[in-house]
Formats: C-alpha cells, sequence, structure tokens
C-alpha cells in the first residue's frame, strides 16, 4: 500500500520519523500547524501505514481540533479516521479475493494489518458496509 505514503505528501504533509524516549508511546502523530506526520521509526511499515491512514482520515473528513472541542466531539473524530483507515485496510483485504467472501475473519484481519484489538466491532461494521453495498450496487446493475 505505497500509495498511502504519496497521498499523503500531495495532501502536503511531511513525513518524518521519531525514535521515542520513555515519554512517547505513540505509533505517531500529526501537528497541523507545520503539516507533519511524525512516525515512530521501530514500529512496522505497517503500523506506519495505518497512522497514515487515520490521520489522512482526518483530512478526509476535513477534521479540525480546537483545544474547546468537548471529549465527546474529539471522540467522533477519532472514530470516523478509524473508520477511513479501516476502510482502506478492507479494502486492500477483499483485493485478494476473486469473489465475495462468505466469511471474514475479523481477527486475522485485524492481525494482519497489526491493528488493535479494540477495532474489532469497527471492522464488523465497515466489512458490513462495504459486501452489502455492493451487494445492493450489483443487483441494481442486473
Amino acid at each position: 500500500m505505497s500509495d498511502i505514503w504519496d497521498l499523503a505528501r500531495e495532501l502536503g504533509a511531511k513525513i518524518v520519523f521519531f525514535k521515542p524516549d520513555g515519554n512517547v508511546t505513540k505509533d505517531g502523530m500529526y501537528y497541523r500547524d507545520i503539516s507533519t506526520v511524525c512516525l515512530n521509526a521501530l514500529v512496522s511499515e505497517k503500523r506506519q501505514e495505518n497512522v497514515l491512514l487515520h490521520e489522512t482520515g482526518h483530512s478526509y473528513y476535513g477534521h479540525q481540533h480546537y483545544s474547546c472541542h468537548a471529549k465527546g466531539w474529539s471522540a467522533r473524530q477519532e472514530r470516523q479516521a478509524n473508520e477511513y483507515m479501516i476502510h482502506q485496510r478492507a479494502e486492500e483485504w477483499l483485493a485478494q479475493y476473486d469473489w465475495e467472501p462468505q466469511y471474514i475473519d475479523y481477527s486475522a484481519f485485524l492481525e494482519y494489518f497489526e491493528l488493535d484489538r479494540k477495532h474489532y466491532s469497527l471492522a464488523e461494521e465497515v466489512f458490513t458496509e462495504i459486501l452489502v453495498g455492493n451487494k445492493s450496487n450489483h443487483c441494481c446493475l442486473q
């Protein structure tokens, strides 16, 4: 999924790598005011791509961060960015099939893309949206 690196750069984001110290536990973060995505140099490329997809999701939805935002507003934005990331990963996962799969192993999906188990229910929602959406599109084309 090397395209995500190009997409991030096309959106004007600089990408820099850091080696975390004891104070930083994140895989990455985005600094909007200087348009820079900082990626943990010690995590895998898949996890770095996940951060890029997540941050691209914020851009896709036009999210703005204001210190006056309520926690619920921030949680909503984080969920949407995670949904964007998982949607991109789900499309990549489904591209390996020549047919629409009957069953999705969500645990295997999360493990393959090194995504946290907390995203399990969101992955279910995203796959359902993609697959049901595809079925409704197919029936309309016939």
